[in-house]
């Protein structure tokens, strides 16, 4: 059976959402997140797999079932392809993170296996700062992906939970008020804020889980 092309089917939605009433094309919004310069990295880095719903291991503890730590070489795709995102929340709370999808699904919104390239942390890592929400094309299709500091420093698991808790706080309590609301969020949004969050969360994490977050640098 050959490759089915969706290209002519996605123009066809793209076109019908223009006219859709009550949808505002905004183009500020549509822009895509900015990307990194290809530039080596100074040196070898710890970054962090984040595992899409199809490549999670079934036979892993429950943090290997979402994440991979390893090392990456100067010269890896995640500096070196031009297609790595820079996380904008991220940017504001002084730990700057780089997205590097290894596999993302062509034409996620009309495809039928876009479930199994569902990833949550890395669609919420993506959000616009004046909405809360990501792009359309980063909320499925995303895959499996890589995560790194753009500093080049060590990223841990705990910090990456971290973050991503601090996000889905975001998302849960002060987005979703209306746009011009929304649009003041980013105000909120600072290394204090985070530090303050993220002190309490992981006080919390080790009360509650038996593994060590010892190695939980902020920054």
């Amino acid at each position: 059976m050959g490759t089915v092309d969706f290209s002519g089917r996605l123009k066809m939605m793209e076109d019908l959402a223009k006219h859709i009433p009550g949808i505002e094309r905004n183009p500020v919004e549509l822009k895509p997140p900015k990307l990194l310069p290809k530039k080596r990295a100074p040196h070898h880095c710890q970054a962090i797999r984040v595992f899409g719903a199809r490549d999670r291991p079934s036979d892993k503890l429950t943090q290997d079932h979402f994440f991979e730590k390893l090392t990456v070489p100067p010269d890896h795709p995640i500096f070196m392809s031009g297609k790595s995102m820079i996380s904008e929340v991220t940017q504001e709370i002084g730990i700057p993170l780089i997205v590097y999808l290894e596999a993302p699904l062509a034409h996620p919104l009309v495809s039928p296996n876009r479930s199994d390239y569902v990833n949550r942390m890395i669609t919420y890592l993506l959000i616009k700062l004046k909405s809360g929400f990501a792009n359309l094309e980063h909320q499925d299709g995303l895959g499996t992906a890589l995560v790194a500091r753009l500093d080049h420093k060590p990223l841990s698991v705990g910090l990456l939970t971290t973050i991503n808790a601090y996000i889905m706080m975001l998302m849960d309590t002060r987005y979703g008020n209306g746009a011009e609301s929304d649009s003041r969020v980013q105000n909120t949004i600072t290394p204090k804020d985070f530090a303050k969050f993220a002190r309490k969360f992981i006080d919390d994490t080790k009360k509650s889980f038996d593994r060590s977050w010892n190695d939980v640098e902020l920054y």
